[in-house]
């Protein structure tokens, strides 16, 4: 049997991301993939025809626990998967998860063991990486100097943006906005903000305009909700998502809005002046040709 799927085997052997050993029933590697030197640093030819119990990549202890497996499932005996540490070429203890199969002839006999190993070291590193991009994402994403919040984007029948639900806001977008996370995230906006639709800057307009187009925009606008003037920052990092980014510019627009009024209410005092002057200029000439015709007649 063994050499009539032997195309399939190699196909198998190939493929799988996972360290695969072919044993005979005395315990002989007679079959290996690329992955045991990837994995543990040795070459095909350098364990081939080597004895279970002398591989160089098991350690002493991990050889007990291997024979007792081994004769376990030679003898047709279910072995479940356990975990074993292994030692690369380079000297690197590594962990792998051991799951094998007893393989029959056509006579019915246990021919062969077939073992895969399950890289675990490289699913630990993984795992810890992603979790330490989890913890650098929420120290960014809570200490950010600007308000930040996720929204999920609310569709019509015609696929078109009506509103969006709170999924995420951090600490800066609670203070700029009022809105606390416990009492917002996974609602509506339009429940949060039910005047939402009547203010003069359409929101929920600009907002689908970034996630139909996914182009990242600029803008600045007063929110009649919350009352305060922001520069926001939107982009759309995911189909039916996307990004706010706030910055509390209300002093700055007040202030300009002080100074505009200023500049008007000078303007007028100027042009006031200027009528003053104008019509003093005109009393004083005809003060003096009053004084002139008053001279004229005493001759």
């Amino acid at each position: 049997m063994f050499r009539e799927d032997k195309n399939l085997y190699e196909t198998i052997f190939n493929i799988l991301p996972d360290v695969i050993l072919l044993i005979d029933n005395k315990g002989v590697l007679v079959g290996v993939n690329g992955r045991m030197e990837e994995w543990l640093g040795y070459k095909p030819e350098e364990v081939i025809g080597i004895h279970l119990l002398k591989l160089p990549a098991i350690t002493v202890r991990g050889k007990i626990i291997v024979a007792k497996k081994f004769a376990d499932r030679i003898r047709g005996k279910t072995v479940t998967p356990y975990e074993l540490e292994f030692k690369a070429k380079d000297g690197t203890t590594l962990t792998g998860l051991i799951r094998a199969s007893a393989m029959f002839d056509d006579n019915g006999k246990i021919s062969h063991d077939l073992v895969l190993i399950t890289n675990l070291s490289k699913d630990e590193i993984l795992t810890s990486q992603i979790a330490d991009a989890e913890r650098k994402y929420k120290y960014l994403f809570d200490n950010l100097p600007y308000g930040l919040a996720y929204f999920k984007v609310v569709l019509n029948d015609d696929n078109n943006p009506i509103d969006y639900i709170y999924e995420e806001i951090n600490e800066n977008y609670e203070e700029m906005t009022g809105l606390k996370s416990r009492n917002i995230i996974g609602k509506k906006v339009t429940t949060v903000l039910p005047n939402m639709k009547k203010n003069k800057f359409n929101w929920l307009e600009k907002y689908g305009e970034v996630v139909l187009s996914r182009q990242p925009q600029v803008f600045e606008a007063y929110s009649e909700d919350i009352k305060k003037w922001f520069k926001v920052s939107a982009y759309s990092p995911e189909e039916g998502y996307f990004v706010s980014i706030l910055q509390d510019i209300t002093n700055d627009k007040n202030n300009e809005e002080v100074l505009t009024k200023g500049s008007v209410q000078l303007a007028e005092k100027v042009e006031e002046l200027s009528r003053m002057i104008k019509v003093m200029g005109n009393r004083e000439t005809k003060i003096e040709e009053l004084k002139d015709r008053i001279k004229a007649l005493k001759k």
